[in-house]
Formats: structure tokens, C-alpha cells, sequence
């Protein structure tokens, strides 16, 4: 049997459950949050704005710098400088140029150039004219400076100086009398003097030479090998006197003429062979700065070695003129004494006061000038 069906039960229309009452505690909430938001936010706006200084203008852009010549100029200077180039080798020209007294620069300064000339602006340009010798520092295309390069002129050639031959002339045995001496002056060449010590006008004579330039040797007189038979003079030096003795001769020697420079041996051909008689000569000689001619009386003197030993200036004779007194071998021993002369620069020539003599060295002046031989001072002939 089918169970019994049950009929729904009927809800009460009348009976409804009561809706809950919404409480506006929320809402206030809510907005008192929105408020205290905003209030931040007001608030955070206004310190922001309350705290921030002003900000200052932004500086106005500099005024573009233009490149002028003087830069340009500044920048080769100090090129030229670092190329060895003398800025008083570059002269300013009409109109922006320069005139460069050096050759055209070559590739690697004009490459240094370019790289300084780019820092100051990229548009500058270096433009190499050769044809010209011109180099054109362009700015945009148009020409800023230009450099002409001039090679500075060539000094021509100074010739070697030639030197004339010279000869010194030694006249001996001076002393003896004033007309001598005045007419060896008269010659007009600067024959050099040698006096005799022990003859009376031997110190007017020495007066006479140094008043007219000319120069002055002591005339030593000395022991010759021929002795007693050749006599050299009461007052000559002789290998037996002892070292001591011989200085205080030599110093009277040097009293007694005065304005001497130096002096040579009159005869002495024994006496220049003794070193020790002629080391006692150079001392005093050494120590009143006198030089020493070794006239070569005797060709085993030691005169001219000792002298240098010492350290004393000294020369020897080359030529004899007069050993034969006549004007015709006196001219062939001048000739002699110039074919040295002009052989090997300088020659000594010696002679002594004959009337032949003074001829031929009368005659000679004029010569020896076409000759281009110059006549000087035995001085200027020393070995030093």
C-alpha cells in the first residue's frame, strides 16, 4: 500500500523573521579616515611647499668664442718653440701672414700642428702650398693666417785665412854706437834688436829700439870653442864658473838693458854645449820672464832642449845671412831665408851690423812685401 503522501506544510504568510537594524558605526569610520587622509596629504603639500627655496635662474649660455689669428699664432709659437725654430725667425707680413726665416716644415710638424689647431676648433684647416713655400690656417674655408717659409740666405763661404810666411830678422852685436841703431830703425822693417850688454850705449840703444816698437834681445856672450883666440868679452860666461856665478852675471846682463823681452847667445859654441851652464842661464831667464833664441853656434847646443825642459818659450836660428859679408851672398842667403819662410810658414834669420848688411835689408823692404812675406818680431815665432 503506497505510503500516504504528505501535504507541504504551509508557511505562516504572516509570520516573517525581523530584519536586522544596520548600525551606522562603520560609516562614520570611514569618513573620519577619508579625513584624516586628506588632512595628511594637505598637510605633507604644504611642508613640501613651506620648505623648498626658490630655485635660481639657470646661468644665460656664454657668448661663442671666436678664433681668431692671435690663437692661431699662440699655437705655432709654441710649435716653433718645440721645433727648435727661434721665434726671432718669424717676422709678422702685410696682412694676416708671416714670414718663417726656415725651410718648410715637414710632415709630422705639420701633422702636430693640425691636431693643436683642431683643439681649438674643428673647422681650422692646414693647407700646404708648395709651389709656394705657403701654408694657409683656414677657419669655415676662409684663409686666417698664412706662414711663408724663406730659408734664411746663406752666408757665402768665409775663404780659410791664409797666413803669410813670416821671417824674424836678429840683428846682433848692437850696442857698440847710436848711428847704427839709428839707421836700423830707418829700414823701416821691425828687425829685432840684440845688445851687447858690456858696450856703453847698450841701454840708449834699447831706449832708441823701444821708443820706435821694436824688440829687444839680450845679446848673452858666452865661451865660443875657439877661445882664447876668439874672445867673447870680459864678462861673457864660461862652462867653469860655478852655477851661482853665472846667474848673477845673467841678472846684470838684464839690468843693463833695458825693455828686453828675451835674449840669445852671442858666439857660445862651447857654452850652449853644457847643460848644466845653461840650466843656471834659463833659471834667471825663467824668473824674469824672458824667452831664449838658441843662435846655433854649435849644432850639439842644448840651449833650445833645456829652454823647453823648463818650460821657457824659446826658437832657434834657420839661417845665417852674413857669415860672408858681402851684399851679394847676403842676398842669396835671403833668398834662402824666404824659400824656408814660404816652405814652412816661418824662418829665423840672423846677421849683424855690417854696411852690407843694412844694404841688402834696405833693398829687401820693398820686396818682401810684393813677395807677401811679412818681416815680425822674433816673439811671434816662439815655441810655446
Amino acid at each position: 500500500m503506497p505510503p500516504k503522501s504528505r501535504a507541504p506544510k504551509k508557511k505562516n504568510p504572516t509570520v516573517r523573521p525581523a530584519k536586522k537594524k544596520r548600525s551606522g558605526r562603520p560609516a562614520k569610520t570611514a569618513f573620519a579616515a577619508l579625513l584624516l587622509f586628506g588632512f595628511l596629504v594637505v598637510s605633507l603639500v604644504l611642508l613640501s611647499q613651506f620648505g623648498r627655496h626658490p630655485s635660481p635662474d639657470p646661468p644665460p649660455a656664454p657668448a661663442e668664442r671666436r678664433i681668431g689669428p692671435e690663437d692661431v699664432r699662440a699655437e705655432i709659437d709654441s710649435l716653433f718653440l718645440h721645433a727648435g725654430i727661434p721665434l726671432s725667425q718669424v717676422q709678422p707680413l702685410d696682412g694676416p701672414g708671416l714670414l718663417v726665416r726656415a725651410p718648410v716644415p715637414d710632415e709630422s710638424l705639420l701633422e702636430a700642428l693640425q691636431r693643436r689647431l683642431h683643439r681649438l676648433d674643428p673647422q681650422l684647416s692646414v693647407d700646404l702650398r708648395l709651389s709656394a713655400s705657403t701654408l694657409d690656417i683656414t677657419l669655415s674655408g676662409q684663409t686666417l693666417l698664412f706662414l711663408r717659409f724663406s730659408p734664411p740666405e746663406t752666408p757665402p763661404p768665409v775663404p780659410r785665412e791664409v797666413k803669410r810666411p813670416r821671417i824674424a830678422i836678429i840683428m846682433d852685436d848692437l850696442g857698440r854706437d847710436m848711428a847704427t841703431g839709428r839707421a836700423l830703425v830707418e829700414i823701416g822693417l821691425p828687425i829685432t834688436f840684440s845688445i851687447l850688454p858690456g858696450e856703453k850705449n847698450a841701454a840708449r840703444i834699447a831706449e832708441l829700439a823701444h821708443r820706435n816698437g821694436r824688440e829687444v834681445l839680450i845679446h848673452i856672450p858666452m865661451e865660443p870653442q875657439g877661445y882664447p883666440l876668439v874672445d867673447p868679452g870680459e864678462d861673457a860666461l864660461f862652462i867653469d864658473f860655478p852655477p851661482e856665478e853665472i846667474r848673477q852675471r845673467m841678472r846684470a846682463f838684464i839690468a843693463r838693458v833695458p825693455h828686453a823681452a828675451g835674449g840669445n847667445n852671442h858666439m857660445g859654441s862651447r857654452f850652449t854645449e853644457s847643460s848644466e851652464g845653461m840650466q843656471a842661464v834659463l833659471d834667471v831667464m825663467g824668473e824674469s820672464g824672458l824667452f831664449f833664441v838658441d843662435s846655433l853656434t854649435s849644432s850639439r847646443s842644448v840651449g833650445f832642449r833645456e829652454a823647453r825642459r823648463k818650460g821657457i818659450p824659446a826658437a832657434a836660428r834657420d839661417v845665417f845671412l852674413d857669415n860672408v859679408a858681402e851684399e851679394g851672398a847676403i842676398a842669396a842667403q835671403m833668398r834662402k831665408l824666404t824659400a824656408l819662410a814660404m816652405r814652412q810658414g816661418s824662418a829665423i834669420g840672423i846677421c849683424h851690423p855690417y854696411p852690407a848688411t843694412l844694404e841688402v835689408l834696405r833693398r829687401q823692404a820693398p820686396e818682401l812685401e810684393k813677395l807677401g812675406i811679412d818681416v815680425v818680431p822674433v816673439s811671434e815665432l816662439l815655441v810655446r
